[in-house]
């Protein structure tokens, strides 16, 4: 892979210096203090100093954070872009804690979330770039988030979670629309992936190791990190190399990958003031699977697809300043500069017999580089005891640059390569604000609304039949919540909230090639919309814990292509046997269920989570209930803590992890209709913490326990066979 940048020389040597500094103070008196990792040295003594019994209104707050990090999580700021307790929060949110996501070894963030309700883990047949999908959504509808900084990606596909997982702190889900306090593409939901910062003392280190017997595949991590006086810091690097997917069916070709990270964090607190900077930097490569029914359907003799490149590179600022007036409780500033590189490879090899042989062996690399500019600056206000409001600005400018070269050979004779460069950009300026109004005791109700403007267009061509062209857009977007909290450790909410997503550069301005045929971009694309209605009850006591939500989403205007002569709109390029044009053509009904349960007042603890959802897709010429999604996915389980002595502990957990069968409907008949069987796995999670600080982790988990063959209903690679992971964990 591509050598790392030259800006970190400085941030190294930065970096060393302090370690240098620093080591020397870490003394003994400082390392008897409790390992939990994140906790800030302020809370640490107000928690367990001499004086602490008489630091009350500290000792409130400082519990919440220790809650957060031991995963009784109470706080979150993903439901409605403030610190807000969960349970006043009317939003379906889920959670994973820095106590679950030690406990889970895998390769890949989207493990991490596999298994709360209303989400699938998509591959495309890049086993090292998975995606996400919410409530059936495709990736390019779900928003993803670093630190509340979106990751941009104009590519159709969506937005792989190029990030180690061992970065991640905590991780917040927002299921369904939510536009309005994030902007475009949070049709399906948002995720908020909060990454580790700081630590308690002076100087911290952690080292990991995670090895996969499903892919023969080793995994490094190394973090040195701290607090000296009033500033932070974190210094990360990562690598990660997988062979070929082992699965009950043998090996699966094309199923290789890597990447290796390094990333930075400063930051300061000063009075009322706090500033961070952060760097990283995530480079990959994988190879991609094509099944053979697509390899080889006529008129293809061969199909495909290689991704030598897929990196990303950011820089960012934060500022957040509380209580700054009377009114004005929080101020917070997010800028950053992020470039995202692609190399994409595919080839293919047709064959026609119109009375007479034709064959074509046909390469198209594109390489593109999209850059992105990110500003939002939000208020938060205490405006009467009744009111808080937060308002906000939001600017993102996306740059493209991006070549291709298509070469075809026919009948063994070389035809002149077209050669193709290409700059589109997408500005957008957005507002949006939020009152949460307490109208009536024990009642919250939140209304919001954010107007969008954008702006694409078409910079440069090297196409004749192009001519440069703007897509401009304004609108408004609006949502409404109600939360009722009169009842003993229960909530009830309910919302309605708009989605919406302005088409992608792809899609408005430069094109590109589905197989060997070309999809002509349309200026004349409108945003794709949608309307969400949920409804939901959670309950808490401490040893019982209940979650449901019940939904629906009513879509419209979502792209699509179809070929150029089905179409009205233009068609310049000729590209392949069958041109193509993106249209606003479907719609989407999807309504479900998802609900999380957890009981913790026996010898151990059982718990499950599922979703249930029905998805319907409509176009002129098909309407449909076979999208392809399961109607049920769960897991069940049980597990326990256990003190083995003083200095030991350790965890066991026995769960099943299952999917009813699906139906993918691409066109009339039989032969339009994709069957995928329900499936069930067992599995077993273990680990050990050992010293008095738990030092060492050893996680083990033992996955897919009976060997069953299964593809899960949005891939397209067959999942492993009884495989092992096994993480080895240090802290000091």
């Amino acid at each position: 892979m591509g050598s790392h940048t030259l800006v970190l020389n400085p941030i190294l040597s930065g970096f060393l210096c302090l370690f240098i500094l620093c080591f020397p103070s870490a003394s003994s008196a400082e390392k008897t203090k409790t390992h939990y990792e994140g906790m800030s040295e302020r809370c640490y003594e107000v928690l367990h100093g001499e004086n602490r019994a008489n630091k009350g209104a500290e000792k409130l707050e400082c519990l919440k954070e220790f809650q957060a990090l031991q995963g009784s999580i109470t706080i979150v700021v993903s439901a409605s872009r403030h610190e807000e307790e969960l349970r006043e929060a009317s939003a379906p949110v889920a959670l994973r804690s820095q106590k679950e996501l030690v406990r889970i070894s895998s390769h890949s963030v989207a493990d991490y979330l596999r298994d709360i309700p209303g989400i699938e883990v998509t591959d495309a047949g890049q086993a090292g770039q998975k995606r996400i999908r919410l409530r059936g959504e495709e990736a390019r509808r779900t928003l993803l988030l670093i630190d509340g900084q979106e990751f941009t990606d104009q590519r159709e596909v969506g937005t792989p979670l190029l990030i180690a997982p061992e970065m991640i702190e905590r991780i917040e889900v927002v299921r369904g629309a939510n536009s309005v306090l994030y902007g475009s593409k949070a049709i399906g939901g948002v995720v908020n992936i909060i990454t580790k910062k700081g630590g308690y003392h002076p100087f911290q280190a952690s080292a990991s190791h995670l090895y996969d017997s499903s892919t023969d595949g080793h995994q490094s991590f190394g973090s040195i990190y701290g607090s000296v006086d009033w500033f932070d810091y974190r210094l990360s690097v990562g690598k990660s190399d997988h062979g070929l997917r082992d699965t009950p069916l043998g090996e699966i070709e094309n199923t290789g990958f890597e990447w290796d990270t390094i990333s930075a964090y400063l930051g300061g607190t000063f009075d009322n003031h706090t500033i961070g900077l952060s760097y990283d930097t995530f480079e990959s490569s994988s190879e991609v699977f094509v099944e053979e029914s697509v390899r080889t359907s006529p008129p293809f003799v061969d199909f495909a697809v290689d991704i030598p490149q897929r990196d990303r590179e950011k820089f960012s600022f934060s500022y957040t300043g509380k209580n700054l007036s009377q009114s004005l409780a929080k101020l917070r500033l997010d800028a950053y500069l992020q470039q995202s590189d692609r190399v994409f490879h595919t080839f293919s090899d047709t064959f026609f017999n119109f009375g007479f042989p034709l064959s074509n062996q046909t390469s198209i690399e594109t390489d593109s580089e999209l850059s992105n500019i990110g500003t939002t600056l939000q208020t938060d206000w205490d405006l009467h005891e009744d009111h808080f409001v937060i308002a906000g600005y939001q600017f993102v400018h996306d740059d493209v640059e991006q070549d291709r070269v298509r070469s075809v050979v026919t009948n063994g004779a070389s035809l002149p390569s077209e050669f193709v460069y290409e700059e589109a950009s997408r500005v957008m300026h957005s507002f949006y604000v939020q009152d949460k109004w307490e109208f009536l005791p024990d009642w919250m109700m939140t209304v919001g609304g954010r107007a969008f403007f954008f702006d694409a267009e078409l910079d440069e061509t090297t196409r004749d039949s192009f001519s440069p062209g703007t897509n401009s857009n304004e609108d408004v977007v609006g949502s409404i919540g109600v939360s009722y909290l009169g009842l003993e450790h229960t909530t009830i909410w309910g919302r309605w909230a708009q989605g919406y997503l302005f088409p992608t550069l792809n899609q408005t301005s430069t094109g590109a090639f589905a197989g060997v045929d070309f999809v002509n971009p349309n200026s004349q694309l409108q945003p794709e919309r949608s309307h969400t209605f949920d409804v939901g009850f959670r309950y808490d006591n401490g040893a019982l814990s209940t979650d449901l939500s019940i939904f629906t989403t009513l879509a419209e205007d979502y792209i699509d292509f179809v070929r150029c002569s089905e179409s009205s709109f233009d068609c310049f390029e000729e590209g392949g046997r069958s041109p193509r044009v993106y249209i606003n053509a479907d719609r989407a009904k999807t309504f479900g269920a998802e609900v999380g349960v957890r009981y913790s007042g026996t010898f151990v603890e059982p718990y499950g989570s599922a979703a249930w959802i029905r998805r319907k897709l409509s176009r002129e010429d098909l309407s449909t209930y076979d999208s392809g999604l399961p109607a049920l996915s769960a897991r069940v389980g049980v597990r326990r803590d256990v003190q083995l002595a003083s200095a030991l502990s350790g965890w066991v957990d026995t769960y099943l992890r299952l999917a009813s069968e699906s139906h993918e409907r691409d066109g009339v008949g039989e032969a339009g209709l994709v069957r995928k069987s329900g499936w069930g796995t067992l599995n077993i999670s273990a680990g050990l913490e050992i010293g008095s600080k738990k030092e060492m982790r050893i996680v083990a988990d033992v996955l897919n326990i009976f060997d069953k063959a299964y593809t899960p209903a949005r891939e397209n690679l067959v999942a492993p066979g009884t495989a092992a992971l096994v993480r080895f964990v240090v802290d000091l």
